[in-house]
């Protein structure tokens, strides 16, 4: 007796729930969230940062459920992620969301963060 085992994988089209824009104020944490398609086998998960693919740090990493968690949101965090979903049956890949980053631009801070001194001139 043969026994014949067929195995079918797929991807649906549709995100359950796509990355949304959002605002987050300077040094604030946000989670930016994807919840790819359905898919046989899962998808795996990814994000792309204004079309390249995204370098993780210690600020920006993927949670294991496909999120994009931002620790101390910095100006130049500022930019358009996109989900991308991609198993051996397809690949799916989300509307851009533009994550915006405000907040007071501190350059005295900057230097001090990178060992320069900041001394203001002399009053004439």
């Amino acid at each position: 007796m043969r026994v014949l085992f067929i195995f079918f994988s797929d991807l649906k089209k549709q995100f359950d729930s796509p990355p949304y824009s959002q605002t987050v104020e300077m040094d604030r944490q946000t989670e930016v969230r994807c919840h790819p398609p359905p898919g046989v086998p899962p998808p795996r998960v990814y994000w792309l940062r204004n079309g390249v693919p995204l370098e993780t740090d210690t600020n920006l990493i993927v949670s294991s459920e496909g999120h994009l968690l931002v620790g101390q949101a910095r100006l130049q965090d500022t930019a358009n992620y996109t989900c991308v979903a991609e198993n051996v049956a397809a690949r799916r890949v989300s509307e851009p969301a533009l994550l915006t980053v405000y907040g007071e631009y501190d350059s005295r801070k900057m230097f001090r963060e990178c060992g320069f001194m900041v001394h203001k001139p002399p009053a004439d």
